[in-house]
Order: structure tokens, then sequence, then C-alpha cells
């Protein structure tokens, strides 16, 4: 059990370097590129990628599912719903704000969602999970801050 808590705390700390990572990379990205573009690029990549995902491993589960419960639809098309709303905002916050905001957004949302599962249902986190999220916090706060570096020098 020891080795599977370090195995943990490891995804853990790992996960939290390659978010920051990945929003420096954002970041860089929408420099150069169109916002609408890129968002748009992201959502045609994952939504083809998580429906082959779902056909391929989940496909006569979510068959079987369905057929029982077809209620399950409507969720489906609720959270198919709410991430259209996202996306389609996300390119507005990206230009105002740029991908620091967006991301301590998101950060905020997997907050509340584990303060809840705290507060609700009694479940218990280890410190390196909300050690992550204070250092990936600080790591964007610093970044966004600190502003760019091209866009100093020209003042």
């Amino acid at each position: 059990e020891d080795n599977t808590s370090v195995k943990g705390d490891m995804m853990c700390a790992m996960g939290a370097i390659l978010f920051g990572a990945s929003t420096v990379c954002q970041e860089w990205i929408i420099e150069d590129i169109n916002i609408y573009g890129y968002m748009g690029s992201v959502c045609w990549y994952a939504g083809t990628i998580s429906l082959v995902k779902v056909v391929v491993l989940e496909g006569d589960l979510l068959v079987r599912n369905v057929s029982r419960q077809p209620h399950i639809l409507a969720y489906m098309f609720g959270m198919a719903l709410s991430q259209f709303i996202f996306y389609s905002a996300m390119p507005q916050m990206l230009s105002r704000f740029g991908c620091g905001a967006a991301t301590i957004n998101i950060l905020a949302a997997d907050l509340y969602a584990a303060m809840a599962g705290y507060l609700l249902f009694g479940l218990s986190y280890s410190y390196i999970y909300i050690s992550g999220m204070l250092v990936t916090v600080a790591g964007i706060l610093v970044y966004t801050l600190m502003g760019d570096p091209d866009t100093a020098e020209d003042d």
C-alpha cells in the first residue's frame, strides 16, 4: 500500500508540472495564431479522439447502460452542451485575459470539486494534491504577473 501512495504522489506531482508546462505552451501558441482557429482545432481533435475512445473502449457498456436507463442520454446531452458553451466562450477569455486566467479559472473549478468532495462526501486528499495545486496556481500567477518580456521591452 505504501508503494501505491508513492506512485500516486509522483503522478500528482508530474500532473501539476505538465499542467503548468501546457499553460506556458498554450500562451506561446496563441501569440502567433488566431485564437478561434486554435480553439476550433483543439475541439475538433479532442472530440474525434474522445469519440474513438468511447467507441473502442466503452461502446458495449454505453449501449447496455443506455438501453436500460435511457435518461443517461439526457446527462450526456447536458455535458455536451456545457462543453460547447465552455469552448465557445474560451476564445473570448483567451483574447482578453490570456491562458493564465483561463487556467486559473479551470483550477478554481477543480478546487471547488475537491472541496465539495471533502465537505459533502467526506473524501480525504493527500497533502501532495493540495500542494501541487498551490504550486501550479503560484506558477501561473507569477507567469501572468511578470507579463510578456517582448511587450515589456517595447514600453
